[in-house]
């Protein structure tokens, strides 16, 4: 994700389902020195992106979206499986933290193979850990590439 990426991001945001963050609020995680964005592209357009923290033994999905006009296309599970093949050596899992309000997002997350681990105990709502082990994860992948690229 470059600089010039975060209006049409901002646009995603605002054409899907979930908290809007402002630009700054974006730019200042994208500073940080583990964090990293990704866009997902149709041709010239953005239609989704994905903002995870590189942590010792973790990769922390921070912030994950896709245009509601590109919803159920892959475009989500897609930018998941990018973040997966990042799990090496001592990165064992991909962890998400989400509100017990938002069952699209934990459907989501469950179609992609994560297992809630934990709640995370709140003042007004709990919210649920997510993990995508790197085993599971390898699975998927190797399930997913087609047999006839593979001849």
């Amino acid at each position: 994700m470059i600089r010039r990426d975060l209006d049409c991001v901002v646009d995603v945001q605002l054409n899907s389902v979930g908290e809007v963050l402002d630009k700054s609020t974006l730019l200042s995680w994208l500073r940080e020195g583990s964090v990293i964005g990704v866009v997902a592209e149709v041709g010239s357009a953005i239609v989704g992106y994905a903002i995870y923290d590189i942590g010792r033994t973790y990769i922390d999905i921070r912030h994950l979206r896709v245009h509601e006009a590109f919803a159920c296309h892959g475009i989500g599970r897609s930018l998941v499986d990018f973040m997966a093949r990042r799990l090496v050596e001592k990165r064992k899992a991909l962890r998400v933290v989400v509100g017990d309000d938002r069952l699209d997002a934990h459907l989501f997350l469950r179609a992609c193979g994560f297992v809630a681990t934990r709640v995370v105990k709140g003042v007004y709502d709990d919210e649920y850990c997510f993990e995508l082990h790197k085993q599971h994860a390898q699975n998927k992948l190797e399930r997913s590439i087609c047999p006839e690229i593979e001849k």
